[in-house]
Protein backbone atom coordinates (compact mmCIF):
# COMPACT_ATOMS: atom_id res chain seq x y z
CA UNK A 1 0.00 0.00 0.00
CA UNK A 2 2.86 2.33 0.87
CA UNK A 3 4.56 1.57 -2.47
CA UNK A 4 1.30 2.29 -4.28
CA UNK A 5 0.93 5.62 -2.48
CA UNK A 6 4.55 6.46 -3.28
CA UNK A 7 3.96 5.74 -6.98
CA UNK A 8 0.86 7.90 -6.99
CA UNK A 9 2.87 10.69 -5.35
CA UNK A 10 5.63 10.36 -7.99
CA UNK A 11 3.08 10.58 -10.78
CA UNK A 12 1.58 13.65 -9.12
CA UNK A 13 4.99 15.33 -9.00
CA UNK A 14 5.64 14.47 -12.64
CA UNK A 15 2.32 16.03 -13.65
CA UNK A 16 3.16 19.16 -11.69
CA UNK A 17 6.50 19.40 -13.47
CA UNK A 18 4.85 19.62 -16.88
CA UNK A 19 1.92 21.73 -15.71
CA UNK A 20 1.72 25.25 -17.19
CA UNK A 21 1.90 26.61 -13.65
CA UNK A 22 5.42 25.17 -13.35
CA UNK A 23 6.40 25.85 -16.96
CA UNK A 24 9.51 27.83 -17.73
CA UNK A 25 8.99 31.43 -16.59
CA UNK A 26 10.41 34.08 -18.88
CA UNK A 27 10.37 37.77 -17.99
CA UNK A 28 11.60 40.92 -19.73
CA UNK A 29 12.06 44.58 -18.82
CA UNK A 30 12.19 46.98 -21.79
CA UNK A 31 13.21 50.64 -21.36
CA UNK A 32 13.41 53.20 -24.16
CA UNK A 33 14.74 56.67 -23.30
CA UNK A 34 14.57 59.25 -26.10
CA UNK A 35 13.42 62.61 -24.69
CA UNK A 36 16.57 63.77 -22.89
CA UNK A 37 15.86 67.16 -21.34
CA UNK A 38 19.31 68.75 -21.66
CA UNK A 39 20.96 67.24 -24.75
CA UNK A 40 18.07 66.76 -27.17
CA UNK A 41 15.90 63.90 -28.33
CA UNK A 42 17.29 60.68 -29.79
CA UNK A 43 15.64 59.37 -32.94
CA UNK A 44 15.09 55.65 -32.49
CA UNK A 45 15.20 54.38 -28.86
CA UNK A 46 11.47 54.80 -28.20
CA UNK A 47 10.40 52.96 -31.32
CA UNK A 48 13.17 50.37 -30.95
CA UNK A 49 12.03 49.60 -27.41
CA UNK A 50 8.37 49.31 -28.41
CA UNK A 51 9.25 46.95 -31.24
CA UNK A 52 11.41 44.81 -28.95
CA UNK A 53 8.70 44.76 -26.26
CA UNK A 54 6.10 43.61 -28.78
CA UNK A 55 8.46 40.87 -29.94
CA UNK A 56 8.99 39.56 -26.40
CA UNK A 57 5.23 39.66 -25.82
CA UNK A 58 4.72 37.48 -28.87
CA UNK A 59 7.43 35.13 -27.59
CA UNK A 60 5.40 34.55 -24.43
CA UNK A 61 7.43 36.67 -22.01
CA UNK A 62 5.96 38.58 -19.09
CA UNK A 63 7.00 42.05 -20.28
CA UNK A 64 7.38 45.25 -18.24
CA UNK A 65 7.82 48.45 -20.28
CA UNK A 66 9.06 51.96 -19.47
CA UNK A 67 9.59 54.95 -21.74
CA UNK A 68 11.39 58.25 -21.11
CA UNK A 69 12.01 57.38 -17.45
CA UNK A 70 13.61 59.71 -14.93
CA UNK A 71 16.14 58.28 -12.47
CA UNK A 72 13.65 57.47 -9.72
CA UNK A 73 11.31 55.65 -12.12
CA UNK A 74 14.17 53.83 -13.85
CA UNK A 75 15.68 52.62 -10.56
CA UNK A 76 12.26 51.53 -9.31
CA UNK A 77 11.63 49.58 -12.53
CA UNK A 78 14.96 47.74 -12.24
CA UNK A 79 14.49 46.94 -8.54
CA UNK A 80 10.94 45.65 -9.08
CA UNK A 81 12.09 43.59 -12.04
CA UNK A 82 14.91 42.13 -9.94
CA UNK A 83 12.30 40.45 -7.71
CA UNK A 84 10.68 38.87 -10.79
CA UNK A 85 14.07 37.76 -12.11
CA UNK A 86 14.84 35.75 -8.95
CA UNK A 87 11.92 33.43 -9.70
CA UNK A 88 12.46 33.26 -13.46
CA UNK A 89 14.32 30.81 -15.67
CA UNK A 90 15.10 33.50 -18.26
CA UNK A 91 15.23 37.22 -17.46
CA UNK A 92 16.04 39.85 -20.08
CA UNK A 93 16.60 43.60 -19.73
CA UNK A 94 16.68 45.69 -22.91
CA UNK A 95 17.75 49.34 -22.68
CA UNK A 96 17.85 51.84 -25.55
CA UNK A 97 19.10 55.35 -24.84
CA UNK A 98 22.28 57.06 -23.71
CA UNK A 99 24.92 55.07 -21.85
CA UNK A 100 28.34 56.44 -20.93
CA UNK A 101 31.61 55.40 -19.30
CA UNK A 102 33.06 57.51 -16.49
CA UNK A 103 36.33 56.43 -14.90
CA UNK A 104 35.93 52.83 -16.05
CA UNK A 105 32.36 52.49 -14.77
CA UNK A 106 29.35 52.19 -17.10
CA UNK A 107 26.20 54.22 -16.52
CA UNK A 108 22.73 54.09 -18.08
CA UNK A 109 21.22 57.56 -18.32
CA UNK A 110 17.63 58.51 -17.40
CA UNK A 111 16.02 61.36 -19.36
CA UNK A 112 16.47 63.89 -16.51
CA UNK A 113 20.28 63.48 -16.44
CA UNK A 114 22.11 66.83 -16.35
CA UNK A 115 25.74 66.00 -15.42
CA UNK A 116 27.05 69.49 -14.75
CA UNK A 117 29.91 67.77 -12.91
CA UNK A 118 31.17 64.28 -13.69
CA UNK A 119 30.82 63.09 -10.08
CA UNK A 120 27.07 63.77 -10.32
CA UNK A 121 26.78 60.61 -12.41
CA UNK A 122 26.49 58.60 -9.18
CA UNK A 123 23.35 60.53 -8.20
CA UNK A 124 21.82 61.08 -11.64
CA UNK A 125 22.39 57.80 -13.50
CA UNK A 126 22.10 54.05 -12.94
CA UNK A 127 25.27 51.97 -12.73
CA UNK A 128 25.36 48.99 -15.08
CA UNK A 129 26.86 46.96 -12.22
CA UNK A 130 23.71 47.66 -10.19
CA UNK A 131 21.56 46.35 -13.04
CA UNK A 132 23.73 43.24 -13.51
CA UNK A 133 23.45 42.34 -9.84
CA UNK A 134 19.65 42.15 -10.14
CA UNK A 135 20.00 39.23 -12.59
CA UNK A 136 22.65 37.15 -10.81
CA UNK A 137 20.12 34.87 -9.12
CA UNK A 138 18.07 34.12 -12.26
CA UNK A 139 17.80 30.34 -12.61
CA UNK A 140 19.22 29.74 -16.10
CA UNK A 141 20.08 33.02 -17.82
CA UNK A 142 20.11 36.72 -17.04
CA UNK A 143 20.60 38.78 -20.21
CA UNK A 144 21.15 42.54 -20.54
CA UNK A 145 20.89 43.99 -24.05
CA UNK A 146 22.25 47.53 -24.39
CA UNK A 147 21.57 49.62 -27.47
CA UNK A 148 23.25 52.42 -25.58
CA UNK A 149 26.79 52.67 -26.92
CA UNK A 150 26.29 56.09 -28.48
CA UNK A 151 28.50 59.14 -28.27
CA UNK A 152 28.72 60.86 -24.88
CA UNK A 153 26.68 64.08 -25.33
CA UNK A 154 27.60 65.34 -21.85
CA UNK A 155 31.37 65.26 -22.34
CA UNK A 156 31.77 68.91 -23.33
CA UNK A 157 29.37 70.26 -20.71
CA UNK A 158 30.75 68.36 -17.70
CA UNK A 159 33.11 70.01 -15.24
CA UNK A 160 35.86 67.51 -14.40
CA UNK A 161 36.59 66.69 -10.75
CA UNK A 162 40.09 66.00 -9.53
CA UNK A 163 39.68 62.36 -8.46
CA UNK A 164 37.95 61.14 -11.64
CA UNK A 165 40.48 60.82 -14.43
CA UNK A 166 38.46 59.60 -17.38
CA UNK A 167 35.20 60.33 -19.15
CA UNK A 168 34.98 58.56 -22.49
CA UNK A 169 33.67 60.12 -25.69
CA UNK A 170 32.18 57.00 -27.25
CA UNK A 171 30.74 53.74 -26.03
CA UNK A 172 31.01 51.76 -22.83
CA UNK A 173 33.79 49.99 -20.93
CA UNK A 174 34.32 46.24 -20.99
CA UNK A 175 32.42 44.30 -18.31
CA UNK A 176 32.90 40.90 -16.66
CA UNK A 177 29.48 39.61 -15.58
CA UNK A 178 29.30 36.97 -12.84
CA UNK A 179 27.18 33.83 -12.83
CA UNK A 180 24.83 33.01 -15.70
CA UNK A 181 24.65 36.63 -16.83
CA UNK A 182 25.43 37.86 -20.33
CA UNK A 183 25.70 41.51 -21.37
CA UNK A 184 25.23 42.30 -25.06
CA UNK A 185 26.57 45.63 -26.36
CA UNK A 186 25.33 47.18 -29.60
CA UNK A 187 28.98 48.05 -30.27
CA UNK A 188 32.26 46.73 -28.85
CA UNK A 189 33.68 48.58 -25.83
CA UNK A 190 34.95 52.09 -26.59
CA UNK A 191 33.17 52.28 -29.95
CA UNK A 192 29.96 53.92 -31.07
CA UNK A 193 26.59 52.47 -32.04
CA UNK A 194 24.63 54.27 -34.74
CA UNK A 195 20.96 55.26 -34.96
CA UNK A 196 20.95 54.58 -38.70
CA UNK A 197 18.50 55.92 -41.29
CA UNK A 198 15.83 53.26 -41.06
CA UNK A 199 12.78 52.92 -38.85
CA UNK A 200 14.99 51.15 -36.26
CA UNK A 201 18.65 51.37 -35.32
CA UNK A 202 20.85 48.79 -37.09
CA UNK A 203 21.25 46.84 -33.85
CA UNK A 204 17.53 46.83 -33.00
CA UNK A 205 16.68 45.84 -36.58
CA UNK A 206 19.03 42.85 -36.34
CA UNK A 207 17.55 41.88 -32.97
CA UNK A 208 14.03 42.01 -34.37
CA UNK A 209 15.08 39.88 -37.32
CA UNK A 210 16.64 37.05 -35.30
CA UNK A 211 15.13 37.10 -31.79
CA UNK A 212 12.18 34.86 -32.63
CA UNK A 213 14.23 32.09 -34.24
CA UNK A 214 12.88 28.95 -32.50
CA UNK A 215 15.36 26.90 -30.50
CA UNK A 216 18.43 28.98 -31.46
CA UNK A 217 21.06 28.98 -28.71
CA UNK A 218 21.67 32.47 -27.33
CA UNK A 219 25.36 32.39 -28.32
CA UNK A 220 24.53 31.63 -31.96
CA UNK A 221 21.72 34.19 -31.84
CA UNK A 222 24.09 37.04 -30.98
CA UNK A 223 26.60 35.77 -33.50
CA UNK A 224 24.00 36.21 -36.22
CA UNK A 225 23.07 39.63 -34.87
CA UNK A 226 26.73 40.66 -34.93
CA UNK A 227 27.13 39.58 -38.55
CA UNK A 228 23.93 41.37 -39.56
CA UNK A 229 24.98 44.68 -37.97
CA UNK A 230 28.50 44.54 -39.40
CA UNK A 231 27.02 43.95 -42.84
CA UNK A 232 24.43 46.76 -42.65
CA UNK A 233 26.92 49.31 -41.24
CA UNK A 234 29.77 48.30 -43.55
CA UNK A 235 31.78 47.16 -40.50
CA UNK A 236 31.53 50.56 -38.78
CA UNK A 237 29.68 48.93 -35.87
CA UNK A 238 30.51 45.56 -34.37
CA UNK A 239 28.30 44.27 -31.53
CA UNK A 240 29.90 42.24 -28.76
CA UNK A 241 28.68 39.99 -25.94
CA UNK A 242 30.36 39.69 -22.52
CA UNK A 243 30.14 36.83 -20.04
CA UNK A 244 30.17 33.05 -20.36
CA UNK A 245 27.75 30.17 -19.98
CA UNK A 246 28.13 26.44 -19.37
CA UNK A 247 27.51 23.65 -21.84
CA UNK A 248 23.71 23.79 -21.72
CA UNK A 249 21.99 25.20 -24.80
CA UNK A 250 19.71 28.12 -23.93
CA UNK A 251 17.27 29.61 -26.42
CA UNK A 252 15.31 32.83 -25.91
CA UNK A 253 12.54 31.48 -28.13
CA UNK A 254 11.25 27.98 -27.49
CA UNK A 255 11.63 25.48 -30.30
CA UNK A 256 8.95 23.12 -31.58
CA UNK A 257 6.76 22.68 -34.58
CA UNK A 258 4.97 25.69 -36.00
CA UNK A 259 1.18 25.50 -35.73
CA UNK A 260 -1.06 25.25 -38.76
CA UNK A 261 -1.56 28.49 -40.61
CA UNK A 262 -5.24 29.31 -40.39
CA UNK A 263 -4.90 31.35 -43.56
CA UNK A 264 -3.36 28.49 -45.59
CA UNK A 265 -6.25 28.29 -48.05
CA UNK A 266 -6.18 32.03 -48.68
CA UNK A 267 -2.40 31.90 -49.08
CA UNK A 268 -2.75 29.26 -51.82
CA UNK A 269 -5.19 31.54 -53.61
CA UNK A 270 -2.76 34.37 -53.07
CA UNK A 271 0.05 32.43 -54.77
CA UNK A 272 -2.20 31.76 -57.75
CA UNK A 273 -3.00 35.46 -57.97
CA UNK A 274 0.68 36.35 -57.73
CA UNK A 275 1.52 34.08 -60.67
CA UNK A 276 -1.40 35.43 -62.65
CA UNK A 277 -0.36 39.04 -62.12
CA UNK A 278 3.39 38.51 -62.27
CA UNK A 279 3.68 40.04 -65.70
CA UNK A 280 2.13 43.28 -64.45
CA UNK A 281 4.90 43.96 -61.93
CA UNK A 282 7.50 46.38 -63.24
CA UNK A 283 11.22 45.90 -62.64
CA UNK A 284 11.13 48.92 -60.37
CA UNK A 285 8.39 47.32 -58.32
CA UNK A 286 10.46 44.16 -57.95
CA UNK A 287 13.28 46.23 -56.51
CA UNK A 288 11.16 48.39 -54.27
CA UNK A 289 8.42 45.88 -53.45
CA UNK A 290 6.23 48.70 -52.16
CA UNK A 291 4.28 49.13 -55.37
CA UNK A 292 0.57 48.27 -55.47
CA UNK A 293 -1.31 47.36 -58.61
CA UNK A 294 -3.98 49.67 -59.89
CA UNK A 295 -7.37 48.71 -58.41
CA UNK A 296 -9.34 46.05 -60.22
CA UNK A 297 -12.39 47.80 -61.65
CA UNK A 298 -15.66 45.83 -61.56
CA UNK A 299 -16.77 44.71 -65.01
CA UNK A 300 -20.24 43.43 -64.18
CA UNK A 301 -23.29 45.49 -65.07
CA UNK A 302 -25.96 46.32 -62.53
CA UNK A 303 -29.66 46.32 -63.39
CA UNK A 304 -29.62 50.11 -63.40
CA UNK A 305 -26.78 50.17 -65.94
CA UNK A 306 -24.63 52.42 -63.77
CA UNK A 307 -21.53 50.20 -64.01
CA UNK A 308 -21.84 50.34 -67.79
CA UNK A 309 -22.26 54.09 -67.69
CA UNK A 310 -19.12 54.67 -65.64
CA UNK A 311 -16.86 51.79 -66.69
CA UNK A 312 -18.11 51.04 -70.20
CA UNK A 313 -16.58 52.21 -73.46
CA UNK A 314 -18.57 55.43 -73.54
CA UNK A 315 -17.24 56.79 -70.24
CA UNK A 316 -14.70 55.43 -67.76
CA UNK A 317 -14.22 56.99 -64.34
CA UNK A 318 -10.61 58.12 -64.03
CA UNK A 319 -8.84 57.68 -60.73
CA UNK A 320 -9.05 61.02 -58.95
CA UNK A 321 -12.20 62.17 -60.80
CA UNK A 322 -15.24 62.09 -58.54
CA UNK A 323 -18.94 62.46 -59.28
CA UNK A 324 -20.87 64.93 -57.18
CA UNK A 325 -22.35 63.99 -53.82
CA UNK A 326 -24.83 61.20 -54.34
CA UNK A 327 -27.55 59.68 -52.23
CA UNK A 328 -26.74 56.80 -49.96
CA UNK A 329 -28.67 54.41 -52.17
CA UNK A 330 -26.72 51.24 -52.87
CA UNK A 331 -27.16 51.88 -56.60
CA UNK A 332 -25.06 55.03 -56.30
CA UNK A 333 -22.08 53.43 -54.57
CA UNK A 334 -19.83 53.82 -57.59
CA UNK A 335 -16.08 54.06 -56.80
CA UNK A 336 -15.29 57.74 -56.39
CA UNK A 337 -18.77 58.72 -55.21
CA UNK A 338 -18.74 61.13 -52.28
CA UNK A 339 -21.59 60.92 -49.78
CA UNK A 340 -22.51 61.20 -46.11
CA UNK A 341 -25.20 59.69 -43.92
CA UNK A 342 -26.41 62.90 -42.27
CA UNK A 343 -27.85 64.75 -45.30
CA UNK A 344 -24.99 67.24 -45.41
CA UNK A 345 -25.56 68.44 -41.84
CA UNK A 346 -21.84 68.15 -41.12
CA UNK A 347 -21.96 66.16 -37.90
CA UNK A 348 -20.93 62.87 -39.55
CA UNK A 349 -17.90 61.96 -41.68
CA UNK A 350 -17.80 62.66 -45.41
CA UNK A 351 -17.19 59.34 -47.17
CA UNK A 352 -15.79 58.25 -50.53
CA UNK A 353 -16.40 54.89 -52.21
CA UNK A 354 -13.29 52.86 -53.03
CA UNK A 355 -13.25 50.03 -55.58
CA UNK A 356 -12.13 46.50 -54.91
CA UNK A 357 -8.63 45.58 -56.07
CA UNK A 358 -5.30 43.84 -55.44
CA UNK A 359 -1.97 45.28 -54.32
CA UNK A 360 1.41 44.42 -52.84
CA UNK A 361 1.34 45.10 -49.10
CA UNK A 362 4.49 45.85 -47.11
CA UNK A 363 8.05 46.72 -48.03
CA UNK A 364 11.13 44.54 -48.44
CA UNK A 365 13.37 47.53 -47.68
CA UNK A 366 11.52 48.74 -44.58
CA UNK A 367 11.27 47.58 -40.99
CA UNK A 368 10.97 43.88 -40.18
CA UNK A 369 7.32 44.23 -39.25
CA UNK A 370 6.61 45.30 -42.86
CA UNK A 371 7.69 41.89 -44.16
CA UNK A 372 7.18 39.56 -45.93
CA UNK A 373 5.65 41.48 -48.82
CA UNK A 374 2.51 39.74 -50.07
CA UNK A 375 -0.37 40.17 -52.47
CA UNK A 376 -3.60 41.25 -50.82
CA UNK A 377 -6.99 41.27 -52.52
CA UNK A 378 -9.76 43.60 -51.37
CA UNK A 379 -12.76 41.65 -52.63
CA UNK A 380 -15.54 44.23 -52.27
CA UNK A 381 -15.92 48.00 -52.65
CA UNK A 382 -16.15 49.89 -49.35
CA UNK A 383 -16.36 53.49 -48.15
CA UNK A 384 -13.66 55.43 -46.32
CA UNK A 385 -13.70 58.74 -44.48
CA UNK A 386 -12.22 61.38 -46.75
CA UNK A 387 -10.80 63.07 -43.68
CA UNK A 388 -9.61 62.11 -40.24
CA UNK A 389 -12.43 62.38 -37.68
CA UNK A 390 -12.59 65.99 -36.47
CA UNK A 391 -13.21 67.61 -33.11
CA UNK A 392 -16.53 68.85 -34.51
CA UNK A 393 -17.63 65.29 -35.33
CA UNK A 394 -16.45 64.01 -31.96
CA UNK A 395 -18.33 66.86 -30.26
CA UNK A 396 -21.52 65.75 -32.00
CA UNK A 397 -21.04 62.31 -30.45
CA UNK A 398 -20.62 63.76 -26.95
CA UNK A 399 -23.61 66.09 -27.43
CA UNK A 400 -25.64 63.13 -28.64
CA UNK A 401 -24.95 61.17 -25.46
CA UNK A 402 -22.15 59.00 -26.88
CA UNK A 403 -18.38 58.65 -26.54
CA UNK A 404 -18.84 58.23 -22.76
CA UNK A 405 -18.90 62.03 -22.52
CA UNK A 406 -15.13 62.18 -23.00
CA UNK A 407 -13.84 65.61 -24.06
CA UNK A 408 -10.28 65.28 -25.46
CA UNK A 409 -7.89 68.19 -25.04
CA UNK A 410 -6.88 70.08 -28.18
CA UNK A 411 -3.50 71.24 -26.74
CA UNK A 412 -4.57 74.84 -27.46
CA UNK A 413 -4.31 74.31 -31.22
CA UNK A 414 -8.02 74.66 -31.93
CA UNK A 415 -10.89 72.27 -32.60
CA UNK A 416 -13.47 72.47 -35.40
CA UNK A 417 -11.93 70.96 -38.53
CA UNK A 418 -8.75 69.81 -36.83
CA UNK A 419 -8.42 66.07 -36.27
CA UNK A 420 -9.57 64.88 -32.87
CA UNK A 421 -6.51 63.90 -30.81
CA UNK A 422 -5.80 62.36 -27.42
CA UNK A 423 -8.12 59.48 -28.30
CA UNK A 424 -7.26 55.84 -27.70
CA UNK A 425 -8.23 52.91 -29.88
CA UNK A 426 -10.90 52.13 -27.30
CA UNK A 427 -12.17 55.72 -27.54
CA UNK A 428 -12.42 55.42 -31.32
CA UNK A 429 -14.56 52.33 -30.91
CA UNK A 430 -16.99 54.21 -28.63
CA UNK A 431 -17.40 56.82 -31.38
CA UNK A 432 -18.07 54.12 -33.97
CA UNK A 433 -20.65 52.50 -31.70
CA UNK A 434 -22.50 55.82 -31.43
CA UNK A 435 -22.20 56.53 -35.17
CA UNK A 436 -23.60 53.11 -36.07
CA UNK A 437 -26.54 53.62 -33.73
CA UNK A 438 -27.17 57.16 -34.97
CA UNK A 439 -27.08 56.35 -38.70
CA UNK A 440 -28.04 52.69 -38.73
CA UNK A 441 -25.01 52.01 -40.99
CA UNK A 442 -22.11 49.60 -40.54
CA UNK A 443 -19.29 51.98 -39.56
CA UNK A 444 -15.97 50.57 -38.34
CA UNK A 445 -12.22 51.15 -38.38
CA UNK A 446 -10.30 50.23 -41.51
CA UNK A 447 -8.36 47.00 -41.47
CA UNK A 448 -4.63 47.55 -41.76
CA UNK A 449 -4.66 46.13 -45.30
CA UNK A 450 -7.52 48.44 -46.32
CA UNK A 451 -5.63 51.40 -44.86
CA UNK A 452 -2.48 50.68 -46.88
CA UNK A 453 -4.58 50.03 -49.99
CA UNK A 454 -6.32 53.42 -49.83
CA UNK A 455 -3.13 55.21 -48.76
CA UNK A 456 -1.27 53.90 -51.80
CA UNK A 457 -4.22 54.62 -54.10
CA UNK A 458 -2.59 52.89 -57.06
CA UNK A 459 0.69 54.80 -56.76
CA UNK A 460 4.30 53.62 -56.81
CA UNK A 461 6.92 54.31 -54.18
CA UNK A 462 6.85 55.22 -50.52
CA UNK A 463 4.04 57.81 -50.64
CA UNK A 464 0.85 58.40 -52.57
CA UNK A 465 2.49 60.84 -54.95
CA UNK A 466 5.24 60.19 -57.51
CA UNK A 467 7.75 62.86 -56.46
CA UNK A 468 9.63 63.62 -53.23
CA UNK A 469 7.82 64.28 -49.96
CA UNK A 470 7.64 67.89 -48.81
CA UNK A 471 5.88 69.92 -46.14
CA UNK A 472 3.76 71.42 -48.92
CA UNK A 473 2.18 67.96 -49.28
CA UNK A 474 1.94 66.74 -45.68
CA UNK A 475 2.27 67.81 -42.04
CA UNK A 476 5.42 66.33 -40.42
CA UNK A 477 8.76 67.33 -38.90
CA UNK A 478 10.26 69.06 -41.92
CA UNK A 479 13.64 69.60 -40.26
CA UNK A 480 14.42 66.06 -41.46
CA UNK A 481 14.50 64.67 -44.99
CA UNK A 482 13.77 61.39 -46.74
CA UNK A 483 15.26 59.95 -49.94
CA UNK A 484 16.68 63.23 -51.17
CA UNK A 485 13.78 65.49 -50.16
CA UNK A 486 14.34 69.08 -49.06
CA UNK A 487 13.91 70.38 -45.54
CA UNK A 488 10.74 72.34 -44.82
CA UNK A 489 8.42 73.54 -42.07
CA UNK A 490 7.97 71.93 -38.69
CA UNK A 491 4.53 73.13 -37.62
CA UNK A 492 4.62 71.34 -34.24
CA UNK A 493 0.83 70.90 -34.22
CA UNK A 494 -2.03 69.49 -36.26
CA UNK A 495 -3.59 71.27 -39.23
CA UNK A 496 -7.23 71.19 -40.50
CA UNK A 497 -8.14 67.83 -42.00
CA UNK A 498 -8.76 69.23 -45.50
CA UNK A 499 -5.25 70.70 -45.76
CA UNK A 500 -3.07 69.78 -48.77
CA UNK A 501 -4.26 67.83 -51.81
CA UNK A 502 -6.24 64.59 -51.70
CA UNK A 503 -4.67 61.41 -53.03
CA UNK A 504 -5.97 59.60 -56.11
CA UNK A 505 -8.76 57.94 -54.11
CA UNK A 506 -9.91 61.28 -52.70
CA UNK A 507 -8.44 60.88 -49.18
CA UNK A 508 -6.77 63.75 -47.33
CA UNK A 509 -3.81 63.53 -44.94
CA UNK A 510 -3.22 59.79 -45.10
CA UNK A 511 0.43 60.79 -44.68
CA UNK A 512 1.12 62.86 -41.57
CA UNK A 513 -0.99 65.14 -39.38
CA UNK A 514 -2.03 62.35 -36.94
CA UNK A 515 -1.42 58.62 -36.66
CA UNK A 516 -4.63 56.72 -37.43
CA UNK A 517 -5.89 53.74 -35.42
CA UNK A 518 -6.89 50.71 -37.48
CA UNK A 519 -8.82 47.57 -36.52
CA UNK A 520 -5.86 45.19 -36.30
CA UNK A 521 -4.03 44.00 -33.23
CA UNK A 522 -0.29 44.39 -33.63
CA UNK A 523 1.78 41.47 -34.89
CA UNK A 524 5.51 41.86 -35.52
CA UNK A 525 5.50 40.54 -39.08
CA UNK A 526 3.17 39.56 -41.91
CA UNK A 527 3.94 35.85 -41.55
CA UNK A 528 0.58 34.08 -41.73
CA UNK A 529 -1.33 37.34 -42.12
CA UNK A 530 -4.59 37.28 -44.10
CA UNK A 531 -4.48 38.06 -47.80
CA UNK A 532 -8.16 38.97 -48.17
CA UNK A 533 -7.91 42.43 -46.59
CA UNK A 534 -9.40 41.35 -43.26
CA UNK A 535 -8.06 42.49 -39.90
CA UNK A 536 -6.03 40.49 -37.38
CA UNK A 537 -8.00 40.72 -34.14
CA UNK A 538 -8.15 39.02 -30.75
CA UNK A 539 -10.80 39.02 -28.05
CA UNK A 540 -8.73 41.37 -25.91
CA UNK A 541 -6.60 43.53 -28.18
CA UNK A 542 -4.06 45.05 -25.81
CA UNK A 543 -1.83 46.49 -28.54
CA UNK A 544 -3.34 48.19 -31.59
CA UNK A 545 -1.83 49.24 -34.91
CA UNK A 546 -1.38 52.86 -36.05
CA UNK A 547 -0.72 54.04 -39.58
CA UNK A 548 0.30 57.17 -41.46
CA UNK A 549 2.70 59.11 -39.24
CA UNK A 550 2.02 62.47 -37.64
CA UNK A 551 2.99 66.12 -37.29
CA UNK A 552 5.66 65.06 -34.76
CA UNK A 553 7.44 62.48 -36.93
CA UNK A 554 10.28 62.40 -39.43
CA UNK A 555 9.16 61.82 -43.04
CA UNK A 556 10.29 58.17 -43.05
CA UNK A 557 7.49 57.40 -40.60
CA UNK A 558 4.89 58.64 -43.12
CA UNK A 559 5.60 55.91 -45.69
CA UNK A 560 2.59 53.92 -46.89
CA UNK A 561 4.11 50.68 -45.61
CA UNK A 562 5.28 51.95 -42.22
CA UNK A 563 3.62 50.53 -39.10
CA UNK A 564 3.47 51.68 -35.50
CA UNK A 565 1.72 50.50 -32.38
CA UNK A 566 0.55 51.59 -28.97
CA UNK A 567 -1.56 50.09 -26.21
CA UNK A 568 -5.27 50.27 -27.06
CA UNK A 569 -5.82 52.52 -24.04
CA UNK A 570 -3.06 55.04 -24.88
CA UNK A 571 -3.96 58.65 -25.68
CA UNK A 572 -1.52 61.04 -27.38
CA UNK A 573 -1.70 64.44 -29.07
CA UNK A 574 -0.37 62.94 -32.31
CA UNK A 575 -2.95 60.13 -32.60
CA UNK A 576 -6.45 60.20 -34.13
CA UNK A 577 -8.43 57.94 -36.46
CA UNK A 578 -10.36 57.62 -39.73
CA UNK A 579 -13.56 55.63 -40.27
CA UNK A 580 -14.65 53.05 -42.83
CA UNK A 581 -18.08 51.76 -43.79
CA UNK A 582 -19.06 48.44 -45.31
CA UNK A 583 -21.40 48.73 -48.31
Amino acid sequence: MKRFAACIFCIFLALLAVSPVFAQQRVALVIGNSAYSTVGKLINPGKDARSIAATFLRMGYDVTQGYDLNRAAMRRAVVTFGHKARRADLAVIYFAGHGIEVNGENWLLPVDTRLSVDVDVEDEALALSFVMNKLRTTNRLGLIILDACRNNPFLQRMTRSAHLTRAVKNGLARVEPKGNVLVAYAAREGTRAYDGRGANSPYAAALLKHLQTPGLDVRLLFGRIRDEVRRTTQRLQSPHIYGSLGGEEIALQKGGAVGKNRYAALERENQKLKKKLKGQISKGAERDMTVPLAPIVPKEKSKSGLWNRWFGKEKKLAIGAFPANGSASRHHFIPGTIFDDCNGAGWCPSMVVVSKGSFLMGSSSGDNDEKPVRWVTIGKPFAVGRFEVTFKEWGACVSGGGCKGYQPKDQGWGKGKRPVINVSRNDARTYLKWLKKKTGKSYRLLSEAEWEYVARAGTTGAFSWPDKISTAKANYDGTHTYDGSFKGNYRKETVPVDSFEANAFGLYNVHGNVWEWVEDCYKGSYEGAPVDGSAITTEKCLIGVLRGGSWANYPAYLRSANRYWYKSVDRYDFVGFRVARSL
